[in-house]
């Protein structure tokens, strides 16, 4: 293990699991509100449903750029980018008037999102090595599947109180907070 990963091991992990997991906390939290997008945007549910689908195809081909930009212009810088990108685009969703725009704006979410996963996951290989890797693999692991039910857990009750609109917010504020510890870190 490396001087800096011994030294900061249980923020520097947590920061490393948060990262890691926000593509898919911004992927499920608005799950259970998108039942009554339909109706709240006049459309049919094959045009809601595109808001998913463009998420996830966004987020699954940029991670295959991403980890060849991090490797050129730095983890961190990579790193913000996307959390920048992701936080951006989800003031977008939830000015949302349309399913157009929050379609595209889902998309581009999912196109910054995708960055946390392959830079966190690099900077694991980059700071840990023999058990210690192993360990905060397996803390991953662990976070990854935990994640998306207690997102659609928390985006359902945040539906219900807040309304549609405040888990975009929420993933909004979670995004500046992960910038400001990528950028502390």
């Amino acid at each position: 293990m490396t001087a800096r990963a011994s030294a900061h091991s249980p923020w520097l992990i947590a920061n490393l699991l948060a990262q890691i997991s926000f593509g898919l906390l911004a992927m499920t939290l608005c799950l259970p509100s998108m039942q009554e997008w339909g109706a709240i945007f006049g459309t049919d549910q094959a045009h809601v449903q595109l808001t998913f689908s463009g998420y996830v195809i966004a987020y699954g081909l940029l991670q295959l750029v991403y980890g060849p930009l991090s490797d050129h212009h730095g983890r961190k810088a990579m790193l913000i980018t996307g959390l920048a990108i992701a936080g951006a685009a989800s003031v977008i969703a939830m000015l949302s008037h349309d399913i157009t725009t929050l379609t595209l704006a889902r998309v581009l979410q999912g196109a910054g999102s995708a960055a946390s996963m392959v830079v966190g996951r690099s900077m694991v290989q980059d700071l840990f090595e023999g058990p210690a890797r192993t360990r905060v693999m397996a803390y991953i692991g662990m976070a990854l599947g935990l994640c998306p039910p207690i997102a659609s857990i928390i985006g359902g009750q945040i539906h219900v109180h807040l309304g549609w609109q405040g888990n975009f917010v929420l993933i909004a504020l979670v995004s500046a907070v992960l910038i400001w510890t990528t950028w502390r870190g």
